[in-house]
Parts: C-alpha cells; sequence; structure tokens
C-alpha cells in the first residue's frame, strides 16, 4: 500500500512540475525560480526607530530586549496551565485562586500592551500582525471581567477566557521550525481547498450512491439513528467518519448482510480512495510546500 501511495505522490509531483513549465529546467533555472517565488512572498521587515522621549525610550529598550520576551512567553505558559486545572464542580478555594489569577494575567498582558504602545507608538504598533493579535485578546479578556454584564446579554464569560490559550500561538514567533511550518501550511493553503473540493465531490457521489444501496436498513449495532443513509446529511457525515477510518468494517459488515457482495466492493473502493489516497495526498501538497520553502 506504500507503494502504491508513493507512486500516487510521485505522480502529483510530476504533474505540478509539467503546470509551472518546470519539468524540463535545469537545476539552476529551478533554482532561480524558487527563489523568484520567495522573493514574491517576502515583505519587508521594518525596524522600530528609538524614540526620543527619555520614557519612551526605557520602555523601548525593555521591549526590545530578549529577557522581557522570555517573560511575556513564561507568562503565557503559566496562564495556560492555570486554565488547564480549571473544571466543573472544583472547590470554593480552587475557583478563588483561578478568579486572582485571571485578574492577575489580565493586568499582565494589559501592561505588556500599555508599554509596547508607549515605546513603538501606535502607528508602528498596529503595523506588526502579533500586535493586533494581542490588542483583540486584552479587550476581550477585559469585556470578561464584567461577568454580571456579560449575564445580562446573555453571554457565557467562560467563551472569552477560552481565547486566551490562543496566545500559545505566539510562540511561533519565537520558534523558526514553527514559522516554516505555519509559512508552509499557509502557501498550500490553495492546493489544499483545491484537494478538499475533489474530495467533497467524492463524498457527494457515495453518498448519493450509499442513500440508494442502503437507505432502508434496519439499525443494528453499527448503523444506528447516529450513522445510517436515510438521509444525505447524515450519509455524508458517515462518509466523513469512515474516511478516518473509524468502524467502517463493523459498518460494511451489517451493509454486506442487506446488499451482500456490492456492499464490500462499494466500502472497499471508498476506503481506497478517501481514506488511503486522498489523506496523503493532503500530506503530498504540504510536502512539496514545505519543499520550496
Amino acid at each position: 500500500m506504500n507503494l502504491f501511495i508513493s507512486v500516487i505522490v510521485d505522480k502529483f509531483n510530476e504533474e505540478i512540475k509539467k503546470r509551472q513549465g518546470a519539468d524540463n529546467f535545469t537545476d539552476e533555472q529551478k533554482e532561480w525560480v524558487k527563489i523568484q517565488r520567495l522573493l514574491v512572498h517576502t515583505n519587508p521587515k521594518i525596524i522600530p526607530v528609538e524614540p526620543i522621549n527619555c520614557f519612551r525610550l526605557q520602555c523601548f529598550k525593555v521591549v526590545q530586549s530578549q529577557a522581557f520576551e522570555y517573560i511575556v512567553m513564561a507568562a503565557i505558559v503559566v496562564n495556560t496551565v492555570f486554565l488547564c486545572i480549571d473544571y466543573y464542580h472544583k472547590s470554593d478555594e480552587l475557583a478563588k485562586i483561578l478568579d486572582e489569577s485571571n485578574l492577575t494575567f489580565v493586568v499582565f498582558f494589559t501592561l505588556e500592551l500599555l508599554i509596547k504602545l508607549t515605546a513603538y507608538g501606535f502607528k508602528y504598533y498596529w503595523y506588526v500582525n502579533w500586535n493586533k493579535f494581542d490588542l483583540i485578546i486584552v479587550a476581550m479578556s477585559l469585556i470578561a471581567l464584567d461577568e454580571e454584564l456579560l449575564k445580562a446579554l446573555n453571554f457565557n464569560p467562560t467563551a472569552l477566557r477560552i481565547i486566551r490559550v490562543s496566545r500559545l500561538l505566539r510562540m511561533v514567533k519565537t520558534s523558526e521550525g514553527l514559522r516554516t511550518l505555519l509559512k508552509t501550511l499557509f502557501m498550500s493553503l490553495g492546493n489544499i481547498i483545491n484537494t478538499a473540493l475533489l474530495l467533497i465531490l467524492i463524498l457527494f457521489t457515495f453518498a448519493v450512491a450509499g442513500m440508494s444501496l442502503f437507505g432502508e436498513i434496519e439499525d443494528d449495532e453499527f448503523l444506528n439513528h447516529n450513522v445510517n443513509f436515510k438521509s444525505f446529511y447524515i450519509a455524508m457525515m458517515t462518509l466523513w467518519r469512515c474516511a478516518t477510518g473509524e468502524s467502517w468494517n463493523g459498518i460494511m459488515h451489517e451493509c454486506f448482510y442487506a446488499q451482500s457482495i456490492v456492499a464490500v466492493c462499494y466500502w472497499l473502493l471508498y476506503q481506497l480512495i478517501a481514506f488511503f489516497i486522498f489523506m496523503n495526498v493532503f500530506i503530498a501538497v504540504i510536502g512539496e510546500s514545505f519543499n520550496d520553502n
């Protein structure tokens, strides 16, 4: 099966090169094309200018230091740990500790935002996308402090607190390997969408066929009110679940009792296309973009 998949991946990469006109290029020409492609997606880095004001200059030196970045990253990790230890029916002592820690971290990240605003000024601060991300998270955290207002608006304040977990994404900024992986996913997004649309088309085809073949099968152990082919929506959800490899053989056996060998051919063909081929095509698309980057 791995040899079969490797042939598909190699053919996929070959078609990509033909589409780009690079199948007849020399190694030097391929390298030149790769460099030009990277230059197109490269954004110039703007260096912040040191402020003249003495107080702003001290703030600037603080936020530019590596120690400040490490302290912020440590605070993000500790904040995430406190979010993880929350649970339903917790004791009053733990609830008080979590509330106080929540207020402490909100104050800390608000001070970080104010120090950066003072050091950089709003224009440069807003230019950096990570700062926009921090501003949104801090704003939501401050709103979540007023629980009475949120409850009056029928909004659960816990939902806003959970958003703070997304601060972990800031660690991408400090890791070259994580930045490369994130950039790879972004660069391959177009090809991933095209592959996903083709997968949806295949799911649609098999869902309609499954409704015709297995739509009248009675509920049993594997086929039940959540997994069946009695409606298009549930048929799509069933096929999507089986594409991950979960209990598809049990469903196949129950379909076999109703439709004999047709059910076996249906499920084997579907698993071959959806699970073994397409899931690996997704990996091939991302791998190709990773090599380009």
